[in-house]
């Protein structure tokens, strides 16, 4: 067993080359027995030892910020007290058990709090384990609500990939559909909308983002399917994989209106979004919307047990024979968790806090972009940021090495956030009570990270 100081520092810290020689081995290891690379050793060179709070220490003793926090499904840092007393305590009490046979009360607390806390015409929950199988519900339902085929959807979202649906859809990464999306009919998939680049457009923004409606109205609709074809359309309401991107209210109301018109049903898909993570419980109300269907996970876990499902209306639910669910659906103490967590975010401090962290990602991130050439835009929402890279200025050609070495520069400098190779992408996405003076100074230091390559 590795050995790792008894207490953990309490800033940031690197003292070895990346990996150490602790998880060098253990990288090593890790090659000989699982699956392919599911994070090569160049992207994430290091192995985790333990987290506290806001910081992560790998098996070698470097302390890193936590900009990843799960991919947000640790929203609260990595051990919040009240989450973990409340899935001990219903644990102890419960045990496991199935909970679409054999209710109990933390299961019908839970759809009662997140049903409350939706936007308006939201009634009722159908329970799943992860965002995936949420994604795969919404659609279930929305075919069967219409008795319609198709899913308009949008091209760079994420969506989940462990079944073929999810993968199909999840557009951020071409490797995440190749070999897959021939064999999964009724979909159709249009640009999402952003400001930065354009479909049939050179150079970067601000552009017109309700220009992809036109394109679906104009053509899609007119040579590819017709309206009446479309059951519902699947939709982040900012997404996170495709660079942080955030549709103007325009937008939004432009396709709400088609949805009237033709009958569609709005799926938000708010696993990533959802409960805290763009500043309001939901990311619907920063513009007003009222899906049809809801999609939560990662962050309704509240950093306890695996809980994710999909709220929708009375006509989309009520009367629906469709099963959602399974064995691990909504455990008892995995309810728990996920009613504690909600319980932080009912003062409104932690939504404040997440508003502050936005407010710096801003102030820390925007004057990079006129004083570094490789810098074409930076974005932030909430506890979310990003920062596109590119070869120069004027230029939208993607600058994937520029990105991977600002990372690995960064992680010398104790920040560990998210970056994928072949992406220009550098996301941040700590947790939503993560110390402002961390965050900013967390900023400071990719600022940093960022003149030191281009320099290079």
């Amino acid at each position: 067993m590795t050995l790792i100081p008894a207490v953990m520092p309490a800033w940031p810290r690197v003292h070895t080359d990346l990996p150490g020689p602790r998880s060098r081995g253990i990288l090593d290891r890790k090659d000989a027995v699982l699956q392919g690379p599911l994070r090569d050793a160049e992207n994430v060179p290091f192995v985790l030892g333990r987290k506290h709070g806001h910081l992560l220490e790998d098996v070698d003793g470097n302390v890193f910020a936590d900009h990843v926090s799960a991919w947000g499904a640790a929203p609260y840092g990595a051990q919040p007290p009240h989450v973990r007393e409340a899935v001990t305590s219903a644990w102890d009490r419960y045990g496991m058990e199935i909970s679409q046979y054999l209710a109990s009360e933390p299961v019908v607390t839970l759809a009662e709090r997140l049903v409350a806390l939706a936007p308006r015409g939201i009634t009722r929950a159908a329970p799943t384990v992860t965002g995936t199988e949420a994604v795969e519900g919404a659609v279930k339902l929305a075919r069967e609500a219409t008795g319609r085929p198709i899913i308009l959807s949008f091209l760079g979202q994420y969506h989940g990939e462990s079944t073929y649906l999810t993968a199909s859809v999840s557009t951020d990464m071409p490797g995440n559909t190749s070999g897959i999306a021939q064999y999964v009919p009724g979909v159709v998939l249009i640009p999402y909308p952003q400001s930065f680049r354009a479909p049939f457009h050179d150079g970067p923004g601000p552009h017109d983002d309700t220009m992809v409606l036109d394109y679906l109205r104009d053509w899609v609709l007119r040579y590819q399917v017709e309206p009446s074809q479309i059951a519902g359309v699947l939709i982040e309401p900012v997404a996170g994989e495709a660079g942080v991107l955030t549709p103007s209210q325009a937008f939004w109301d432009g396709l709400a209106g088609m949805c009237r018109r033709y009958g569609w049903k709005l799926l938000l898909d708010e696993v990533q979004t959802g409960l805290g993570r763009c500043g309001t419980v939901f990311a619907a109300e920063r513009w007003g919307l009222e899906p049809d269907l809801l999609l939560v996970g990662k962050g309704v876990t509240g950093g306890g047990q695996a809980v994710a499902g999909v709220l929708g209306t009375e006509e989309m639910m009520a009367d629906s024979t469709t099963h959602l669910g399974g064995t691990y659906a909504w455990e008892p103490a995995a309810c728990a968790g996920a009613i504690a967590g909600l319980d932080l975010l009912a003062d409104g401090s932690v939504l404040a806090n997440t508003r502050e962290l936005e407010r710096i990602a801003f102030e820390e991130f925007l004057p990079l972009v006129a004083e570094v050439d490789q810098v074409g835009d930076a974005r932030a929402i909430g506890a979310w940021a990003c920062l596109e890279f590119v070869t120069g200025r004027g230029s939208i050609e993607p600058a994937p090495e520029f990105q991977h070495a600002v990372h690995l520069a960064a992680m010398r400098r104790g920040v560990f956030a998210i970056s994928e190779a072949s992406k220009s992408l550098y996301r941040l996405q700590p947790a939503l009570t993560m110390e402002p003076e961390l965050f900013r100074w967390s900023c400071g230091q990719i600022a940093d990270a960022v003149r030191e390559v281009a320099r290079a």
